[in-house]
């Protein structure tokens, strides 16, 4: 016990002297490699339709229904009656009392809403205007206490509807300004991550924002500098990228071979998005071991104790330093082998890795076991929140780059997109006329509609905006990423101490500095000239580029949802006085009905 003691303490003081190192080297200034040309951003359409019907893949906007013809008469009338505000806010005020209609069936009415109405921004802005003063004056008069709470959920469709006018009118900006620090950002974390190991089969890093992320081993690593030739690429015929022909790639001796294919593809079609680049899958790589003789590279497990196999790594094949490697394109399934057998198949270790009993840096049951045998060794984990802090330093320029163009007046207001002037206006003067005189429930109306509604999410999705992949460990050091800046918008000061989250102590002494950005960012807004409809308008036309989005079949989508509550809409629009247009979309949606079976107008499935 006292050997296996010393052994810790003496591993310890080695990790300890290599984080001290780590936190002197910065990553590259990754700003320099990209320009706005470069960055793969997602056309206006594909990064509305992930915002407006996320976790989708079959569009409901994106065809025709094959019985929209018959319906064509009655949706002329039915686009008449929703450009009548009288008959839009009451459709949507008696969707929002269903109690049949899920926050999924309100997200989507409020997309549905929108995309049937983006050739009159001004319009759609007015609705708007109208939806989330109602909503305010209910809170304020109904549920004061909830006051704070207020945009802060999506509970109803103007919650979601503010969102979605946000996407539309925020996406200039993004494009032009706030889009190329966030690429960055995404960039420089998936760098500093892969400079040292990742589990392969666990996904925990020796790098990360969050302790539930880290490598509970230190685990030993040399970095390998090779060279890699591609041969040939049949996978970009047909698009304006070319991948390149050579190039040197950092790899590390702890690498599966899948982890070094993906790290030299990425290297290799730098500049190509990634929804067009090929998977490990698709390429072989061949070590070029002296001057006629190759090694193909392949995934491969050994026998270590317990029954357990472990994956085979670049260092445990002995590949050294300034290797030889060529990029190939499959032309057979990989041939996954282990030393107790198996047949090659491409799925095979996938299987073995569900069967479990294989590892690569760690095993699932490091927590519970002693750990004897194991090529790391364990340590408690608050020894690793240290990493914690070697992941962050890097990355914190390009973290203040991007609150920087979302949060700072000095160098972002004469470039404010005119709906955000807009939206604080608006919450300024609703607070006026309903006498709110707290200034923390202004601060947390603005923002619980602009940073907390649109800004968080985009952070923590970088995948909306760009064509990227995001892997586990990306998506958790995002989160604590955007979490800081929420921790930025709080009105009051936190209590941070030593019982709080790691990856909240981590941002203890940025989040004082970004709490007086915001503080000034507002306030510089409300010095601006005043803001209208026509121009919030007029700034999102200027940059509307043609759509494949189709009026016609969201149209269709809402008419559904409507005659689906058609008694009740009918109800409502006579109880305000409205009996023509009650009349008027009582004729379409009895003839949609007679005309229709009870498949065809259920509401579309989210």
């Amino acid at each position: 016990m006292l050997h296996e003691m010393e052994k810790i303490e003496v591993r310890l003081a080695e990790e300890c002297k290599q984080v001290f190192t780590e936190l002197q080297t910065d990553l590259a200034d990754l700003n320099s490699d990209f320009s706005p040309a470069t960055i793969p951003y997602h056309s206006f359409d594909e990064y509305a339709l992930k915002v407006l019907f996320p976790a989708q893949d079959d569009y409901p906007v994106l065809q025709d229904p094959a019985d929209l013809a018959t319906y064509e008469e009655s949706l002329v009338v039915f686009e008449k009656l929703i450009k009548q505000e009288e008959f839009l806010l009451t459709l949507v005020e008696t969707l929002d009392k269903q109690r049949q209609v899920s926050k999924r069936d309100k997200s989507n009415i409020a997309a549905l809403i929108i995309v049937s109405l983006m050739d009159d921004m001004s319009y759609i802005t007015s609705i708007l205007k109208q939806l989330l003063s109602k909503l305010i004056e209910d809170t304020v008069n109904n549920d004061a206490r909830r006051m704070k709470l207020l945009l802060r959920r999506s509970e109803h469709i103007t919650e979601k509807y503010l969102s979605n006018w946000l996407t539309f009118n925020l996406h200039s900006f993004l494009v032009e300004s706030a889009g190329q620090p966030l690429y960055v950002l995404y960039r420089a974390i998936k760098q500093q991550i892969e400079k040292g190991p990742v589990d392969y089969i666990t996904g925990n890093a020796r790098y990360a924002l969050h302790e539930k992320n880290l490598l509970s081993r230190i685990t030993d690593f040399n970095k390998l500098n090779v060279m890699v030739y591609l041969e040939d690429d049949p996978y970009l015929k047909d698009t304006p990228y070319t991948p390149l022909k050579s190039c040197q790639v950092s790899l590390l001796s702890c690498d599966t071979i899948s982890q070094a294919k993906a790290k030299i593809i990425d290297a290799m079609y730098r500049t190509v998005p990634d929804s067009l680049k090929p998977t490990p899958n698709d390429v072989d790589v061949e070590w070029k071991n002296g001057s006629s003789s190759s090694l193909r590279l392949v995934d491969m497990l050994h026998n270590t104790q317990d029954g357990w196999k472990q994956l085979d790594t670049l260092g445990s094949l002995n590949i050294d330093d300034q290797a030889v490697f060529q990029c190939i394109p499959r032309q057979s399934p990989p041939p996954f082998m282990s030393q107790s057998g198996g047949a090659p198949s491409c799925n095979s270790l996938l299987r073995e890795i569900e069967n479990g009993r294989v590892w690569h840096l760690e095993r699932e049951v490091d927590n519970e076991s002693d750990g004897k045998g194991m090529t790391g060794v364990k340590t408690v984990p608050e020894v690793f929140l240290t990493r914690l802090s070697a992941t962050k330093i890097p990355l914190q320029k390009f973290v203040d780059d991007l609150f920087n163009v979302i949060f700072t007046p000095n160098e972002g207001i004469t470039a404010l997109p005119p709906c955000v002037k807009y939206l604080m206006d608006f919450l300024d003067s609703e607070a006026a006329r309903l006498q709110i005189n707290d200034p923390e429930v202004l601060h947390t109306w603005k923002n619980n509609a602009l940073p907390l509604r649109y800004w968080i999410s985009i952070i923590k999705s970088p995948d909306v905006v760009f064509d990227v992949r995001k892997n586990n460990n990306i998506d958790s050091c995002l989160s604590v990423i955007a979490q800081t800046f929420i921790d930025a918008t709080y009105y009051e000061d936190m209590t941070i101490d030593k019982s709080s989250q790691s990856s909240r102590l981590l941002y203890c002494k940025e989040i004082p500095t970004y709490k007086q950005h915001v503080r000034e960012f507002y306030g510089e807004i409300t010095t601006c000239r005043p803001v209208t409809e026509a121009e919030v308008d007029a700034a999102f036309t200027k940059n509307k580029t043609e759509t494949t989005l189709r009026r016609r079949s969201a149209l269709y989508e809402l008419f559904n949802y409507g005659c689906r509550f058609s008694e009740e809409l009918r109800e409502a629009l006579q109880d305000k006085g409205y009996r023509d247009l009650a009349n008027q979309f009582s004729y379409i949606a009895d003839v949609g009905l007679d005309n229709s079976d009870s498949a065809a107008f259920d509401p579309v499935k989210v």
